[in-house]
């Protein structure tokens, strides 16, 4: 737990250091990614103009984007739109799908190009504490040596979205703050 608690403590102010959306989203993954017990990690951004949520991440020196609509026909969809956490045990389960919503499909296309298998996914909304608004997404895919993502897993993710939730709320505030005539020199 100590040892968790010096790491947790470092990937925030690491988070809080950055100076762009960029960053979070690609340079800081592996890091995020080492809190976990998880084979893949992804952290959204939204776009409230186009009503999606975005990630970016490295793929061969090259940087690739993923959106997603804000809609509940998929878990990142369903969980942005719905401020909700969900804890999927298995992802190609119609049925568990179903029951958090109708309308909710698992895309297994990434599996096909990945050439991984999807079975655990456990997605936490990332909102700005101040105000609850919706900020993010971050999804943990694949609880490593476990058949499911804890409730400890759940704990420690929210822990994270909030400081995710800081964070990029910042970076929206600074990117819709028009400059001013002296902001050079500041």
């Amino acid at each position: 737990q100590v040892a968790y608690d010096e790491r947790l403590k470092r990937v925030m102010n690491h988070i809080h250091a950055t100076k762009e959306i960029d960053q979070i989203l690609i340079s800081l993954h592996d890091e995020i990614l080492s809190l976990f017990d998880a084979e893949r990690l992804a952290i959204y951004a939204i776009d409230y103009e186009r009503k999606e949520v975005y990630s970016k991440f490295s793929d061969l020196n090259k940087i690739r984007e993923i959106r997603v609509p804000l809609s509940n026909q998929s878990i990142v969809g369903f969980v942005a739109n719905n401020c909700l956490t969900v804890n999927i045990l298995n992802a190609y389960d119609k049925a568990e799908l179903a029951r958090i919503s109708p309308a909710l499909m698992f895309d297994g296309s990434w599996d096909q190009r990945s050439g991984m298998r999807t079975r655990q996914v456990l997605t936490v909304p990332v909102c700005a504490p101040s105000t609850n608004a919706l900020t993010g997404v971050i999804q943990l895919i694949n609880k490593r040596g476990a058949d499911r993502f804890t409730t400890l897993d759940e704990q420690r993710v929210r822990e994270i979205a909030q400081t995710l939730g800081i964070a990029l709320h910042n970076q929206y505030q600074s990117l819709r703050r028009k400059s001013a005539k002296f902001d050079s020199l500041v």
